[in-house]
């Protein structure tokens, strides 16, 4: 949410003054640095009432940039296509990833009662890191020359399954 409270105006004077930038929201419809309280983009006040939801999409795309696309980041190849799109267009480009935060989605799935999907590492793993190095996913750790996957953390997300280069990373059964 910090672009609704913060960086509108540095968009705007980027659009009025024809610069040259790419600026990628990062926006997991929460508000991590002050304790996870909702932001106006979600629709629910601090008392959790439903409210009106900001579109961060309506907002920017109402500052006439050259270039504003909403990206899923667990859309993997979707997210690269669009960021090597952006990479590709002059101008004031905004790329939008949206997905709910890991840690409030499992809280809330448990709430529900819901079980989430988890991953495993198989042992076709060949060892090559890159699930474990490039992702950054706490539940991915190195242990006996290969990755594993603690399953009580893994929130289910599937991102890397796709992109583990010999496909090794499963849904546990």
């Amino acid at each position: 949410s910090t672009i609704l409270h913060a960086g509108i105006p540095p968009l705007m004077n980027s659009a009025y003054n024809t610069a040259d930038i790419l600026v990628v929201v990062l926006d997991n419809r929460i508000i991590a640095a002050s304790g996870h309280p909702p932001g106006p983009n979600i629709g629910i006040t601090q008392t959790g009432k439903e409210t009106k939801s900001i579109s961060i999409e309506d907002v920017v795309g109402s500052l006439n940039l050259d270039y504003v696309k909403l990206v899923d980041p667990f859309d993997l190849q979707n997210t690269i296509n669009v960021m090597e799109e952006a990479l590709r267009t002059p101008g004031q480009r905004v790329v939008i990833s949206r997905s709910d935060c890991a840690c409030a989605s499992r809280k809330k799935a448990e709430y529900k009662g819901i079980t989430l999907k988890k991953y495993e590492v198989t042992a076709s793993c060949v060892g090559c890191k890159i699930c474990a190095t490039q992702i950054g996913c706490p539940p991915i750790f190195w242990r006996d020359s290969h990755s594993n996957i603690d399953p009580v953390i893994c929130v289910g997300c599937g991102l890397c399954a796709q992109m583990c280069p010999v496909f090794a990373i499963k849904l546990r059964e």
